[in-house]
């Protein structure tokens, strides 16, 4: 291909790329638009009511969507989709009129459906007395998208695709005529989300604070006011310890009943005595019971009355170095557990692991890992991955040319490459002449 050929297949590709992004644009910009309705009902002499609503399922704004844009090469409206952990639906209403009693009184819902399937209706809203030119009504719905996928009755481990309705009434006594006046917007789509299931989130957490992580010797002597704790000597069981993970984002965001597809915990090794054998082991459970806040261990009575996982993992511990940073075997068992108890459901969600020295260190040994108070980029940590659903709006009908199924950052870096062979095979033509 000549250079004047290769030319005009970028000049080409970066206008396909251009006229896609403002297609795309000003689609975004028209559903936003039209998620907001308004209805009117004017009667004689000069008596009006009018009710508008708009309605939101967490489309990103056109901005949010051009800087995605601009800095991800990305002309299809976030292809790929946009992961959120909570599905999220508000109303505003609006009455307003002239003529007409000063109180109104408002029914409405918000309706969501799959297809031609059961239809489910939720913020909804019966003869509510609003004030006519007084504030919004305002309602919303914020949850996992797990639980507003269960709230349908749809199955929670595959694909879905919702279509979401919302509907209005308000009706008001005219102050003439003294007959009710109905102002009403029917039942009207505003937009639909595709959630796709299958996308594997991971949070961390790590120890945040004084008293979160503490060792118990011997089951007798509670301690969390070193800087390092001993999880292992010569004698089996002779040492426990707990670590309270917290979140890295306020708290673990991860459903309740989530597939759990991994999980483990990272300590740096402290100080270690002796022939530092590789045959020793620790078995790690966790705290069934999800917790709230700060509710770690303070004595030996509350780490024994603690409610454990009826699964654990036996950790073979390698040689030991100060300084180096170890992971721990998969522990998805356990944190399946802790996720599937009805108790994890909002709040300052935390994870608390329990680490046991089960067969113990040759005469004189002994392994310690370090602590949070002693620095805080030496705090253990967790990670923990789930399955999850990722959220995308679409704004252009299925099977555009617009809406390709991949992102359009190869068409984007194809035009680079071919801008680049371009000037290469040009150069080339120009030395020969």
């Amino acid at each position: 291909m000549s250079a004047k050929r290769l030319q005009y297949a970028s000049l080409a590709v970066g206008i396909l790329l251009s006229v896609t992004l403002i297609a795309n644009t000003v689609l975004s910009t028209y559903i936003l638009y039209t998620s907001s309705f308004t209805a009117s009902m004017a009667e004689a002499p000069g008596e009006k009511l009018d009710v508008a609503v708009s309605a939101d399922v967490g489309r990103p704004s056109p901005l949010d969507y051009l800087l995605k844009v601009i800095r991800g090469w990305t002309s299809a409206w976030f292809v790929g989709g946009q992961q959120r952990e909570n599905a999220t639906v508000s109303i505003t209403i609006s009455v307003t009129g002239s003529n007409v009693a000063s109180t109104a009184t408002a029914n409405w819902y918000v309706e969501a459906r799959e297809g031609a399937g059961t239809p489910y209706r939720f913020l909804e809203g019966n003869d509510t007395q609003v004030t006519v030119g007084g504030a919004s009504l305002q309602a919303s719905d914020r949850r996992s998208i797990e639980s507003h996928l269960e709230a349908m009755g749809l199955s929670t481990t595959e694909s879905h695709t919702i279509d979401y309705y919302v509907y209005v009434k308000a009706v008001a006594t005219g102050a003439v005529s003294g007959e009710p006046l109905t102002s009403e917007i029917t039942k009207t789509k505003f937009d639909t989300v595709a959630y796709s299931y299958g996308s594997e989130i991971e949070v961390s957490g790590k120890i945040q604070a004084n008293q979160r992580d503490y060792e118990i010797k011997n089951g007798a002597t509670f301690s969390n006011a070193v800087t390092q704790t001993p999880f292992m000597d010569d004698t089996p069981g002779s040492y426990e310890s707990g670590l309270l993970f917290y979140p890295a984002a306020c708290y673990f965001d991860v459903p309740q009943g989530a597939t759990i597809t991994g999980a483990y915990i990272r300590l740096k090794a402290g100080t270690c005595s002796g022939s530092n054998p590789a045959t020793c082991t620790v078995t790690i459970r966790a705290e069934r019971k999800g917790l709230y806040y700060n509710q770690h261990c303070s004595s030996v009575a509350d780490f024994n009355a603690r409610n454990r996982t009826t699964s654990e993992v036996v950790w073979g511990v390698p040689e030991w170095t100060g300084g180096k940073w170890y992971n721990s075997p998969d522990i998805s068992s356990l944190i399946q557990e802790v996720v599937n108890e009805p108790t994890w459901t909002g709040g300052y969600r935390c994870v608390q692991v329990f680490l046991e020295d089960t067969t113990g260190l040759y005469a004189s040994n002994y392994r310690h890992y370090r602590h949070r108070d002693n620095a805080a980029a030496d705090a253990p940590l967790i990670y923990i991955t789930y399955v999850s659903y990722e959220a995308s709006w679409y704004a252009v009908p299925p099977l555009s040319i617009i809406d390709l199924p991949i992102s359009l950052d190869l068409v984007a870096y194809t035009a680079i490459a071919a801008a680049a062979l371009a000037i290469y095979v040009n150069r080339k033509e120009r030395k020969r002449r």
